[in-house]
């Protein structure tokens, strides 16, 4: 029995010269010639994206119909192409993300209705640009992601439209405004607000807190809800990470709070036990931002009455979770300390 590679090989060798000689002497096996241009969407990814959107904003978008001939020389007629908006593929778009992604809503109609849908791809040239400048207002909410599909729904009698990109999505993101806290100067020239500095007993120590919205514009529509906590625990984390120069802060128990602190409104304390060094979970204290207002206060009072000299006491307070479409900012976690004097 011979080996296959030899029988491939005796096979194989003919069809090749006979191949080499087709290409020689006769007609190719592809007529290039006959293969039609074709009228699409040019966009590789069939979508343009505006991202990280604010009110104000304006997104802005370059729609190109273009027509895939070898030369601009090769159109010969003006070329008449409708395009559509197809706003029934916005549910199949959904149905393809994964959980974790925002499901898109439609433009809201009034901010593309002076939008072109009729191209024309003019005679000695290869495209038609459609511009679409959408104006970011009320609108639209913040941290949604909105779609326009579009899609060629016809051309010219004779001209073939793409079966591959005669779709185009434009997409605008909308940025997701950062909710955090911020501890208030009491002072013109107070540097380190959420430092009190040789303290004594009976020392007023007020901190004002702020929870608030980074946004440049008020968010007049909508309520924003912040679940915050006190958690002991982050005490003793920041001490193992002090040199052996610095003095620690009191590690204070989860029952131990309430005496040293004092807060308005009164926010939920995680269960810590600085002996057994065991925590617990505890149900995030609610607070909210009403529309229009962009921050709510917190007030937070040491009660230096029981804080004893040359003792440092430091309050952890944190930002659990946000509403819906905002996200925890850089101050998701603000440390008050009270550094008693000797």
């Amino acid at each position: 029995m011979k080996p296959i590679s030899k029988i491939i090989l005796t096979i194989a060798l003919p069809v090749l010269m006979l191949g080499t000689t087709s290409c020689l002497d006769d007609e190719p096996l592809i007529d290039w010639s006959v293969i039609e241009p074709v009228i699409e969407l040019a966009d590789s990814d069939h979508a343009q994206y505006a991202n990280n959107m604010e009110r104000g904003d304006v997104a802005e978008f370059m729609i190109i119909v273009n027509y895939t001939a070898s030369y601009a020389s090769d159109v010969k007629e003006n070329i008449e192409v409708q395009l559509e908006v197809d706003l029934d593929t916005i549910p199949k778009i959904n149905a393809s993300l994964a959980a974790s992604e925002v499901p898109f809503e439609a433009f809201p109609a009034a901010s593309y209705e002076n939008l072109r849908l009729n191209a024309t791809i003019p005679v000695g040239t290869k495209r038609d640009t459609i511009y679409l400048n959408v104006d970011i207002n009320e609108d639209f909410k913040v941290g949604r992601a909105y779609i326009l599909p579009l899609r060629i729904a016809g051309a010219s009698d004779g001209y073939i439209i793409s079966g591959n990109f005669d779709h185009l999505e434009l997409e605008i993101n909308m940025a997701e405004p950062e909710v955090g806290l911020n501890v208030l100067p009491a002072g013109e020239d107070d540097e380190t607000p959420g430092i009190r500095n040789d303290v004594v007993p009976g020392d007023e120590v007020i901190f004002d807190v702020e929870l608030g919205i980074s946004y440049p514009q008020t968010i007049g529509d909508e309520t924003v809800v912040a679940g915050l906590s006190i958690d002991p625990l982050r005490i003793a984390i920041l001490n193992a990470s002090m040199d052996e120069s610095e003095t620690p802060y009191q590690l204070l128990s989860s029952d131990e709070i309430a005496t040293y602190f004092t807060l308005a409104p009164g926010i939920a304390v995680v269960p810590y036990d600085p002996e057994t060094e065991e925590g617990g979970t505890v149900e995030s204290t609610e607070l909210s931002i009403a529309p229009g207002t962009m921050k709510t206060a917190i007030e937070i009072k040491a009660n230096t009455d029981v804080m004893q000299p040359g003792m440092r006491y430091v309050l952890p307070l944190q930002i659990d979770y946000v509403s819906d479409y905002f996200a925890p900012g850089s101050g998701n976690l603000i440390y008050l300390e009270v550094n008693m004097a000797e």
